[in-house]
């Protein structure tokens, strides 16, 4: 997985300094953040608890070169009256993941305002069952909005949701919209004790697993996140979370008629939470 981010073409100096505050048992955390870490040979701020409040006053203090993060764990710099006026030029790199970033363009503003202009902002994604991330902005040609293209050593496959058979370009269709299949040597074999827990597919002779979510793919092999099928959001703490799962468990209540459970945005989480909207029985 390291392999693939390396093969991309940027630099990590070992002068560098990493600030670890995703967990150890996310794959997120363990692949993206500490292994890459130590084998770029940087410093590890190791951050095991932090709240939204304190992270501004943690990361000015530790000034890390390195911050990788959910989206949502960057409001509360940006929302932050501690920082303003605070140099943060130390910055080098922020690599966002795990969930959308619809103020992509704010956070690159609030950079260039706090002398940090040439802080590269890379935006990824991926799941745990690839080992984190697959796609990454890191080209310069890649537009905002979007999560990236393939790492070195990925292929995706889009699929028609419907039909379960991968989709082409062809004259008319510069962009094809579908599910996205993964397949990379970072991808779970799938089993436990014999027991499949994430299937495999096959396609063109290679091996896939299937993400759950809808994404858009130019030419360029470019893509940008749609939606997840299956509704899942990423919590304010970097957790997923996932709705229809907790709704099947609410709905087994014998008083409970009907559940269904969306996000709302805690101001004082500064991010998403879940709540369960439920209809009681007669």
């Amino acid at each position: 997985h390291v392999q693939q981010i390396f093969a991309t073409g940027q630099k990590y100096p070992s002068t560098y300094s990493v600030f670890h505050m995703l967990p150890y048992f996310a794959s997120f955390g363990i692949g993206d953040v500490a292994h890459f870490g130590f084998c770029c040979g940087a410093k590890m701020i190791q951050i095991p608890e932090f709240t939204p409040d304190d992270l501004p006053r943690r990361i000015y203090r530790e000034k890390p070169s390195i911050i990788t993060v959910a989206p949502t764990m960057l409001n509360p710099l940006m929302d932050s009256s501690y920082l303003n006026g605070k140099d943060l030029s130390f910055l080098k790199r922020i690599t966002v993941g795990g969930g959308e970033f619809p103020r992509e363009a704010e956070m690159l503003e609030f950079l260039k305002q706090h002398n940090a202009e040439n802080c590269r902002l890379e935006v990824g994604y991926g799941m745990s069952e690839c080992t984190g991330s697959a796609s990454l902005r890191y080209d310069k040609r890649d537009k905002i909005g979007t999560i990236g293209r393939p790492l070195p050593f990925t292929n995706y496959a889009i699929v028609n949701v419907n039909t379960g058979k991968p989709l082409k370009f062809d004259d008319e269709h510069d962009v094809i919209t579908g599910e996205a299949y993964i397949s990379s040597g970072c991808v779970t074999l799938g089993e436990i004790d014999g027991k499949v827990i994430v299937p495999h597919y096959t396609i063109d002779g290679i091996d896939f697993i299937k993400t759950g979510d809808l994404v858009n793919m130019n030419r360029d092999g470019i893509i940008s996140f749609d939606t997840r099928i299956d509704r899942t959001f990423t919590r304010f703490d970097g957790f997923k979370y996932k709705p229809y799962i907790m709704e099947q468990i609410i709905a087994k209540n014998p008083y409970v008629s009907e559940c269904i459970i969306n996000e709302y945005y805690d101001d004082e989480k500064k991010g998403n939470m879940p709540i369960a909207n439920i209809v009681l029985k007669s």
